[in-house]
Formats: C-alpha cells, structure tokens, sequence
C-alpha cells in the first residue's frame, strides 16, 4: 500500500520579538510563474482575522518573506504571542493555491526596545 502527502514543509518557529523574522524561500522563477505570494500570521488557524502579514520580497532564488519588529511589537503586546503562519502562491486568490510551508509561531517578547518615535 502506498501513502501520499500533499501536506507542505511544516516549520515551526520561536523567535524573539522586535528582532526582524526573515524567512528565506527557494523557489525557481518558472514554480512561481507569475503568481503572488501571501503569508499571513493568525492566533488560530481558523481564525477569520489576520494578526498579521509578511511582507514578501522577490529574491534571484526566490523570496524574502519578512515580519518587522513594528508588527511582532503588536502581536506581544500583552505577552507571548503564539499562533500559526503560512505562506502561499496564488493567482491573486484564485486556483491553483500552493501552501509552501506552514507551522506555528511564537514571539517571545524582548527586552530592549529600539523606538523611532523618540
């Protein structure tokens, strides 16, 4: 008997908040083909509201997808953030989809603090 997985690359993340999350993808141009990207973060994977988002930054061997220390300074506000994360290519939405990777996140917050508000 054999088995098939379609599941994507789970990746769970721990990182420590405000410290910018780049997460590298490789990817041949041809995979992506004139598809977009979207990678968002949520508290459950359920959940109707997105946290937040990555922005994606086109790479010569894929993309950067990044989450900034303004938006991770959100998310733990009120302590440890855990939830979920993926990243997808879509044509602006619509079939085909393909989940790259997926898993789960959590934001530990800092301690130091760098503030460009004064």
């Amino acid at each position: 008997m054999s088995n098939l997985s379609t599941m994507p690359a789970e990746v769970n993340i721990e990182h420590y908040a405000q410290d910018t999350l780049v997460i590298h993808i490789k990817i041949d141009a041809e995979v992506i083909g004139g598809r977009v990207f979207n990678a968002h973060v949520r508290s459950q994977r359920t959940s109707r509201k997105v946290d937040a988002e990555f922005e994606v930054i086109l790479t010569a061997t894929g993309a950067d997808l990044v989450l900034t220390g303004d938006q991770q300074t959100k998310l733990t506000g009120r302590g440890v953030y855990e939830g979920f994360w993926d990243v997808q290519l879509s044509d602006a939405g619509e079939d085909p989809v393909t989940t790259l990777a997926h898993g789960s996140l959590t934001l530990n917050p800092d301690v130091t603090r760098v503030s460009t508000n004064g």
